[in-house]
């Protein structure tokens, strides 16, 4: 019985240990983790949208690196945080009530996908276009992709600017084809 008693407590040594170590694996990967990071990632691309919003440097380059990438519909827009904040105050000048809201913003990864409003009212110049006084609004969609400290390295922007540039007032002319 003294070998049999020997088995029996080595069986129960090793499925503790065993046990133990699959919940500290397990803590690594722990829901509570996991929604610590969604929250952070979220509160960061609220903040870009934010950022947008307010004109706010300070708050952008804290949430981005210094290299920061942006495409838009497939191009790149710009390629620093310097360039960022030129296509911002751009739009500003088209639009002064220019602001960003979140129709919903979804984590995957390390990668924020965010639905948006955009609105605002054409009283400034749309780079040489006069201002028509015309309240816009449009629908868009961000991906946000982070490093491994939470700041944002590259920023991918899908807006229809034909559907916002034609309620503001402006129009498409056909191509000539004589």
């Amino acid at each position: 019985m003294g070998k049999y008693t020997s088995y029996l407590f080595f069986i129960i040594l090793l499925t503790s240990v065993a046990c133990n170590d699959h919940k500290s694996t397990a803590a690594l990967h722990s829901p509570s983790i996991d929604s610590q990071l969604t929250a952070r990632l979220k509160e960061s691309s609220q903040n870009y949208l934010k950022a947008w919003s307010e004109i706010n440097r300070t708050i952008l380059n804290e949430i981005t690196i210094r290299n920061v990438v942006r495409n838009v519909n497939g191009e790149i827009a710009s390629s620093n945080q310097t360039e960022l904040q030129n296509r911002i105050k751009f739009w500003h000048i088209a639009l002064p009530d220019f602001k960003l809201f979140a129709n919903e913003v979804t984590v995957i990864g390390n990668r924020t996908f965010i639905s948006w409003i955009l609105t605002g009212t054409n009283t400034g110049m749309y780079g040489e276009m006069t201002p028509t006084g015309k309240k816009c609004e449009s629908h868009g969609f961000s991906i946000l992709t982070f490093d491994e400290s939470q700041q944002i390295i590259h920023i991918t922007d899908y807006l229809d600017v034909l559907g916002l540039m034609t309620q503001m007032g402006y129009s498409l002319q056909p191509p000539n084809t004589d």
